[in-house]
C-alpha cells in the first residue's frame, strides 16, 4: 500500500520503488547477517534466498490509498489512471508479481472509496489460494 496524497511531498511511484527493493532484499543484511533466519544460525542462507524468491513470486494487489485526496474533475482522473499506471510499470520494474486489475485506487478512511472492490478482490485471492 501506497499513500498517493503526497501531502508530505513523498512520491508513491518511488515509494514502491523502494518497497520492492526492499522485499527482494528480504533477509539478505542487516545486524544479524545474511543466513540468520532467528533460531537456527547455523542454516545455510539458502533458505532465506528460497523463501525471498517465494515471496517475490506471490501474486500481489497494489493499493494506492487516499485515491480520495486527488481531483475528480477530468484532469483528475487522468492523473488517477497515470498513477496506477506507473505503479504497475514499478512493480513489473521491480519484480512484484501482480495482474493489471490488482493495482487498485482506494481511500482506507475517509470517502471508503474501492474498499467494496478489494474486499471483493481478497475474498477471491483467498478461495484461490485456499
Amino acid at each position: 500500500m501506497v499513500d498517493v496524497a503526497g501531502v508530505d511531498g513523498r512520491d508513491p511511484v518511488n515509494d514502491l520503488r523502494i518497497l520492492g527493493k526492499e522485499l527482494r532484499e528480504y533477509g539478505s543484511s542487516g545486524i544479524l547477517g545474511e543466513n540468520y533466519m532467528g533460531g537456527d544460525e547455523g542454516q545455510d542462507g539458502e533458505e532465506m534466498r528460497r523463501r525471498r524468491r517465494d515471496m517475490m513470486e506471490r501474486p500481489s494487489l497494489i493499493l494506492a490509498n487516499k485515491m480520495d485526496l486527488l481531483p475528480k474533475d477530468d484532469a483528475g482522473m487522468g492523473r488517477r489512471e497515470e498513477l496506477l499506471f506507473q505503479l504497475g510499470m514499478v512493480a513489473e520494474e521491480v519484480g512484484i508479481v501482480c495482474e493489471p486489475d490488482d493495482i487498485m485506487g482506494i481511500s482506507a478512511g475517509v470517502t471508503g472509496e474501492g474498499l467494496r472492490v478489494l474486499s471483493k478482490r481478497l475474498r477471491q485471492v483467498v478461495s484461490e489460494v485456499g
